[in-house]
């Protein structure tokens, strides 16, 4: 019978490869350090000995792995080579590999300050050449026609940009040397954040009326800079309060005063004193009535079986003269209100983890009536 039989070739000569120069927009240049990573599967490999471009021999330890990496900063576009020989632990080398790699001639470009932009912030971009001779650079940011600026006798040029919007941007450009040779384009890409405040709820109060409360985020993009909002309900006075320290977002109590659409002005300040622009978020106050309880809070396991409760009508909109209430789908029961459109009820539970719906609507002199305010009463074992 026939038998077959496996085993693997290694290779005597190490691998060389460098991972970066496979992304996209490319970010390898002149001057930009690289990171190449030598392999071996030799069994008794200690380390490898390279020379990168003809430079002097440097050695590097594998730490007991079947590979090592080294750090190399290319000084010219074009070809570039590594030569490399594993280090055997008793003292002889690998044949050697030489690999060689292209470095991209797009211009270098680094931004002042680091990291991320802002809106409304300037920021500097600093073109250096990746190409011998260069004079000018053609360049493109966004929502500007292409320009070119002249380079300095060391063949860098510098470039101040506002950003006006946040997202993603880039900014490309080709350098032009004496003779003409243009080199690959290069797009650098950054990051803008928002320099203003957004404002958001998680409910919908679109029907609540006067008396109750919305709750209202700000949210900012520099979270860490902004210390403190300042902000108004529609006309009244202007309120500081201090940024959250454990997240994006601050959360903001507003009383609901004033029927119809509501504007909230707000503004961040950072710790240095520098204001965004106003944000104004509108939002609706509706006219259903406001309902408390304190034996029985909205939403909540309370109570009991056999405990009464005392709940309390008012606001809404200004002029309710009366309000109708209903537990489920029980009978429907008018009570007057005060000369301050207030109203209170009580009402018993009669079972022990149960949950009911107390409608209430209110209705004005004119003969109109609010929206309906739906307030939930669950029951729990306290009687």
């Amino acid at each position: 019978m026939e038998t077959q039989y496996q085993f693997f070739i290694i290779d005597a000569r190490p691998t060389a490869y460098a991972h970066d120069l496979s992304s996209w927009p490319r970010r390898d240049g002149v001057g930009v350090p690289l990171s190449i990573e030598f392999g071996s599967r030799l069994p008794n490999l200690t380390g490898f000995v390279y020379r990168f471009d003809g430079g002097a021999e440097q050695t590097v330890s594998s730490e007991g792995n079947p590979y090592a990496y080294v750090t190399v900063t290319p000084q010219h576009s074009g070809d570039n080579t590594v030569v490399v020989q594993a280090l055997l632990s008793d003292g002889t080398r690998s044949p050697a590999t030489t690999y060689t790699f292209r470095i991209w001639s797009g211009p270098v470009v680094t931004q002042t300050p680091e990291g991320d932009a802002v809106v409304g912030r300037p920021v500097t971009f600093t073109f250096r050449p990746g190409l011998p001779d260069v004079v000018s650079y053609r360049y493109l940011l966004r929502g500007a026609e292409e320009q070119t600026i002249a380079a300095g006798p060391d063949g860098t040029a510098t470039v101040t940009y506002t950003p006006g919007s946040w997202g993603y941007d880039d900014v490309r450009v080709t350098s032009v040397g004496a003779d003409g040779t243009e080199s690959e384009l290069r797009i650098a890409a950054f990051s803008v954040r928002d320099n203003m405040v957004s404002v958001y709820s998680t409910y919908d109060w679109s029907r609540k009326g006067i008396g109750w409360t919305g709750y209202f985020y700000f949210h900012t993009q520099l979270f860490g800079e902004v210390t403190e909002y300042h902000y108004r309900v529609n006309d009244g006075p202007e309120q500081v309060l201090p940024a959250s320290t454990e997240g994006t977002s601050t959360r903001v109590a507003v009383p609901f005063e004033r029927n119809g659409t509501n504007t909230i002005h707000v503004r961040s300040r950072t710790a240095d004193g520098e204001f965004s622009p106003v944000t104004d978020f509108e939002f609706t106050v509706g006219n259903a009535p406001y309902v408390v309880s304190a034996q029985y809070p909205d939403g909540t396991w309370s109570g009991g079986a056999g405990v009464p409760g005392t709940f309390e009508f008012s606001g809404g909109t200004p002029g309710i003269v009366s309000f109708t209430w209903q537990i489920d789908d029980g009978p429907a029961t008018d009570v007057p209100a005060d000369s301050q459109g207030k109203a209170s009820i009580t009402y018993t539970p009669t079972q022990n983890y149960q949950t009911y719906t107390l409608s209430v609507t209110g209705h004005k002199a004119d003969g109109t009536d609010t929206d309906v305010t739906r307030y939930y009463i669950y029951v729990a074992n306290g009687g």
